[in-house]
Parts: C-alpha cells; structure tokens; sequence
C-alpha cells in the first residue's frame, strides 16, 4: 500500500530512527507524488545525506494541515515527543488517512499514548511479522497493522561515504588513526526510564562492563584500541560523561573519544566493531558489514533483537577481548 500512495504527502518524525526511516521511504516514492513537506521538531546531521529539505515544526499541526493540505500524513514514533501523534490526531480530525511507522520492536502501545488516551492512525506501519506478532500481543489488531519493511535499511544496502578513511579521520579526529582499532559504542539512554531496575541494565553499567573488559588489553603495546562513544540524541550527557572521566583516569592507557557532531554512518563504516545493547544502530552497523557485539549483563528481559541480527550476545569479558584480538 505504501508504495501506491499519490498526490500530496506530509511527512513528520521526532526521533531519529523514525527519521531515517521516512526520509528514505520518502526517496522511494517522491516520484508518485505530486507534492510533499516533511516537518520534524528535531534536527540531525543525517538530513543533508538524503538531499531532502526538513522544515521546523514552527506552526501548528492544524495550521500546517490547513495550509498544506495533504492527501496523506505519515508520522514516525517517538518516546520523547508527541509531535506525531499531534499531527495524527489532526489528520483523523479532517477524515485524512495518516500511517505512524515503529521503527523498532517495543513497547508498541507506549508509543500512542498521549495522556492515557490511545491514539490510532488509519495504518499502523511495522517492520517485520516479529513486530507484527509483538503488536497484536500489546492489544493492536491485525487490520489496523500493515507490515512494510524498513526503508532504511534497503538504503544503507547501496550506501557509501562521502569520503576515504584517512580523510574522513583527519577531518573527525585529526589524524588517520594509523593501526589503531576503532570501536565504536552505540548506548541507548536506558538511564533515562530506570534501566538497572527495569533491564537490569542501562547505557553507564554496559560502558564500565565494555572498559573493564578492554583492561586486560591496554597493555598490549602491539594493540591500539580507541573506543569512541556516539551518543543518543535524548542522552543525559552528564551521567555519560562522568563514567568517562572517570574511566580516563583510571584507565589512561584505553584511548576514548565521546562524539556527538559526527555522522554515525561514516564513523561506523570505518569502525572495526560496533558496541550496543539493543539499538537500531546495531542493525544498521550489520546492514553496513560491520562486526556487532551486543552487551547486556545481568539482563532481566527476553532479548528483543535475537531473531532479527545473526549476532549472539557476548556474556564474558574473555569473548570480547577474543573478537578484539581476532581482527
């Protein structure tokens, strides 16, 4: 169905998967319409890559609307703002079909709640039928889900970086980073939402694991490991960052850079490995055939991602100094 929509599109996302996303949906069908406006409350490095203009979301939905007036409004979804379902409690208003995609495999129902009240496009837009599964088992009905894939990672299949490896360094870090081992490590703020308790758990604990882990190596005079940290947009930077300093004094000899004006498509391209939990980042670093290691000690949930990446969990610091050792 998504493929055939026509006419005039309204386009609107928050967070970034949900970005990625529908700026690369909006590529694949930008030639069935006649026109189209993409608003988002939020802006990120990426935009310039898809070549597609991204207005602030200054007016409101009803202005937009009215002033727009679209044949379609396709939303992401988000945790940490509502901009989406703002829009598609507009477009229900005015009798237009609007669509939210779920660029991931959790908490579904969360996602469309706005003061308990349970808001429902005319299509719910799913991944895969692991997703669809998932959906139905939090209370959505079948008819009200249409699975469509992710069209980003149909587009990281061709993706390619604007630049070579020693330029890209030089312009990031300021040398070419000659023989280190670049890891990149993608968390996810489970800080923000009581991670230890609720996962057992969160973006700091998986950071001093992933350090402690990398302790035994730092002496190796012949193994140069530089372990960069890419922030998630809604990341409480200063929880993050006094687990850094207080790694970098306690361990000197673990070269880290904490990174956030930087494309994650370019930096993990050019990494060796890529570090997570259970990010979209991680399936999007495998879509680039980049080696993942999923860390999540002391884990009190069932592992949302084991069916979707062909990657195990690492549960011993040993197997990651191993995967380190074997490059």
């Amino acid at each position: 169905m998504i493929q055939n929509l026509k006419g005039k599109g309204l386009f609107v996302f928050s967070d970034p998967g949900g970005a990625k996303a529908i700026l690369a949906l909006v590529l694949s069908i930008k030639k069935n319409l006649t026109d189209f406006l993409i608003v988002s409350d939020r802006s990120y490095d990426f935009f310039k890559e898809f070549g597609l203009l991204v207005v602030p979301a200054e007016n409101t939905p009803l202005a937009i609307i009215e002033s727009f007036k679209p044949d379609f409004v396709l939303a992401g979804t988000s945790y940490t703002s509502k901009i989406e379902l703002t829009y598609i409690i507009e477009a229900n208003n005015q009798n237009i079909p609007c669509f939210s995609f779920v660029d991931h495999w959790t908490s579904f129902k969360q996602r469309f709640l706005i003061n308990d009240d349970l808001i429902v496009p005319s299509k719910i837009l799913l991944i895969d039928t692991l997703a669809k599964k998932l959906a139905i088992e939090e209370g959505f009905s079948e008819s009200q889900i249409e699975v469509i894939g992710n069209p980003y990672y149909e587009y990281l299949k061709t993706w390619k970086p604007l630049h070579n490896k020693i330029v890209f360094f030089e312009n990031a870090f300021g040398n070419n980073f000659t023989g280190q081992k670049l890891l990149t490590y993608v968390p996810e703020p489970l800080s923000n939402v009581g991670g230890i308790e609720k996962y057992g758990f969160d973006e700091i604990s998986v950071f001093e694991y992933l350090i402690d882990s990398l302790k035994s190596l730092a002496n190796d005079e012949k193994l140069k490991i530089r372990l960069v940290i890419k922030p998630h947009p809604n990341q409480n930077k200063s929880t993050l960052l006094q687990a850094i300093d207080k790694a970098v004094i306690e361990e000197p000899l673990i070269s880290i850079n904490f990174i956030e004006n930087l494309n994650i498509n370019d930096l993990m391209f050019y990494s060796d490995i890529v570090v997570g939990m259970f990010s979209n980042s991680l399936i999007e670093a495998h879509f680039l055939q980049k080696k993942v290691i999923r860390l999540m000690p002391n884990s009190k949930i069932n592992d949302p991602l084991t069916s979707i990446l062909p990657v195990s969990l690492i549960e011993t610091k040993m197997e990651i100094c191993q995967i380190i050792l074997d490059l």
